[in-house]
């Protein structure tokens, strides 16, 4: 099924922003309306359904903000057939015909909500071919206005450190209780650019008078750039000890004593954009200095906005080593957070934290 994961939800940002942008509060009676598709997409090969958002800018006399909260003012009727065609050395191998689908998950904002249309096809029995390059066509049968846009997949990469067939556990501490940082390193992507490394800290609450358990999550994110896009190249950096001890003491909040935390794994999530969406963050990221005017940038014929690619690889379930959970226990900065168990992947059980072990049986 599709991951719906930060970048995704940044780009869709992006989207209504340009259809808004394309938008006008005053009526023109010498510019007559031009049709004007607005296209996002991306296209993940693990992904087993793939939609296509497709809206139109608008204009009339109405105030733009009050528009923006009518259906028809951007969104198209069941008038476009829109088709993806999977070409390989020049010849088109597989046609997809996309459905309209009706969805509801469209958070509140200056636009109509939660429910919206976007297109969509599946790839259950056959999916994408990372070696193959994907043309994206939209007509409007109501008008004949034909849009195109196409773009290659990002590729399966390879992850180098630290994740070792032979290393079952992170790092984070010396048995001195001295900070330890980890080396994560992988090679760049074909057809990848940018780069968002997501570290997912996993633990649990117990609440000691009812039992009841709640699994929770403390995330933060990295992000790191190719220098091109034809893959192969070492994409090296550091998390620091000091940063993950932080994050916990920053971010969990002291326990009142009836709660107890159990220090579970630690999830490696990889988001990679393709070159063109990264061009297309890049010129949507915010403006600094004097100069305030944004340039253009689509990859859409007949249109605006971006269709191209991404690809998501997590390491998931790597546990902590004990030296680390010893000084989430005993730290200052920690201590308070109630932390008293944590899960052994080697031996697939929870085990005590205490001040004079961490291997501690808890029966």
């Amino acid at each position: 099924m599709k991951n719906t994961i930060p970048l995704q939800n940044v780009i869709l940002t992006l989207v209504f922003i340009a259809i808004f942008s394309s938008c006008k509060t005053e009526l023109n009676v010498n510019a007559p309306y031009k049709e004007t598709p607005i296209v996002y997409g991306l296209l993940n090969q693990n992904d087993s359904i793939h939609y296509i958002k497709i809206n139109k800018a608008f204009l009339g006399e109405a105030d733009a903000y009050q528009m923006a909260q009518v259906r028809d003012s951007s969104e198209y009727g069941d008038i476009l057939d829109v088709k993806v065609n999977e070409i390989l050395n020049g010849k088109v191998l597989k046609t997809f015909s996309l459905e309209r689908s009706f969805l509801k998950n469209k958070q509140t904002g200056l636009f109509y909500s939660p429910d919206h249309i976007a297109y969509s096809f599946n790839t259950y029995n056959q999916p994408l071919n990372p070696q193959a390059k994907y043309e994206l066509k939209v007509l409007n049968n109501s008008t004949g206005i034909t849009t195109s846009a196409e773009t290659e997949l990002v590729q399966s990469f390879k992850i180098t450190k630290p994740f070792s067939a032979n290393q079952a556990t992170i790092s984070f501490a010396t048995a001195t209780g001295v900070d330890s940082d980890l080396s994560i390193e992988w090679f760049s992507a074909v057809n990848g650019r940018r780069y968002t490394v997501q570290v997912v800290f996993n633990y649990f609450e117990v609440d000691k008078t009812s039992l009841d358990t709640i699994a929770r999550q403390l995330d933060w994110s990295y992000t790191l750039k190719s220098k091109t896009a034809k893959g192969g190249e070492l994409m090296p950096f550091k998390m620091t000890g000091a940063e993950f001890f932080n994050k916990i003491a920053n971010n969990i909040p002291e326990t009142n004593g009836n709660i107890e935390r159990l220090v579970h794994t630690i999830d490696f999530n990889f988001s990679v954009a393709g070159d063109e969406l990264n061009t297309y963050m890049e010129v949507n990221e915010p403006v600094s200095g004097i100069v305030q005017e944004k340039p253009e940038y689509t990859n859409v014929v007949n249109g605006i906005g971006i269709f191209s690619s991404r690809l998501n690889q997590s390491i998931k379930n790597k546990g902590l080593n004990s030296t680390t959970v010893k000084a989430i226990k005993e730290r200052e900065k920690t201590f308070g957070k109630g932390f008293s168990k944590y899960w052994d992947v080697e031996k697939n059980q929870y085990l005590c934290i205490t001040f004079n072990s961490v291997t501690a049986s808890c029966e």
